[in-house]
């Protein structure tokens, strides 16, 4: 090779002109601006606008995850047909675990006016073991069945409980207040519950509920009236 020489395949390669340039390499203008710049400009204004839809309405994401995890929970739970055995030992351990504890709201009664941010006393005789025990409101007028978990119950160890809510139910409503065992599954409704309560301000009510939710105490019925 001969130094100096030009490559004749480089002499042969015709020059780009401008109209065959890319689109993207013209410096096309709009409004004053560059085409590419004006698409990015876009694409981020896109984002932000899409940012700020999920955080005025987180409902339209969280709405659809706790009814996934709702059936997800419930699908989890056993569903054959067990033996007559099984179903015996079954339904024995379901009613002992709750009987054992010996729960009961003593404060307040049926028939009572009771503030909305009330605090619950009660009893128990055997304290609870890989549970907890909350307050919830039934509501067995409304179809189907609402169940709202208010709050969990502070057992003191001397055989005394009291559990504080921040709201029992609707003002001046008539509303059925129960202890309820909350196993592994509940305490997972639970969490999305609150979650997405706190999140969306809107408290859709558990209407399905797993095995483990098992009421724990006598229903007492009170009218909600005004927080102190």
């Amino acid at each position: 090779m001969t130094k100096g020489k030009n490559n004749p395949q480089q002499n042969n390669v015709p020059a780009q002109n401008a109209d065959e340039q890319k689109w993207w390499r013209k410096n096309i203008k709009a409004l004053g601006m560059e085409v590419p710049v004006m698409m990015f400009m876009g694409v981020l204004v896109g984002i932000l606008f899409s940012f700020a839809f999920v955080l005025s309405s987180p409902e339209f994401i969280l709405r659809p995850l706790i009814d996934t995890t709702v059936k997800a929970t419930l699908a989890a739970q056993p569903t054959g047909t067990p033996s007559s055995t099984d179903s015996a030992q079954q339904t024995q351990l379901s009613t002992n675990s709750c009987d054992d504890y010996g729960i009961e709201i003593t404060s307040p009664v049926s028939g009572d006016n009771f503030p909305q941010n009330g605090t619950l006393h009660g009893v128990y005789v055997k304290k609870p073991e890989n549970v907890e025990i909350w307050i919830f409101s039934v509501y067995k007028d409304h179809t189907p069945v609402e169940y709202r978990p208010r709050n969990v119950v502070s057992l003191d160890g001397n055989g005394t409980w009291v559990s504080k809510s921040t709201n029992l139910g609707v003002i001046d409503s008539k509303t059925e207040l129960v202890a309820f065992s909350v196993g592994k599954d509940a305490r997972i409704l639970i969490n999305y519950y609150n979650l997405v309560g706190r999140a969306t301000e809107q408290w859709y009510a558990l209407t399905e509920l797993p095995n483990d939710l098992i009421p724990c105490s006598k229903s007492i019925f009170v009218t909600i009236t005004p927080p102190n």
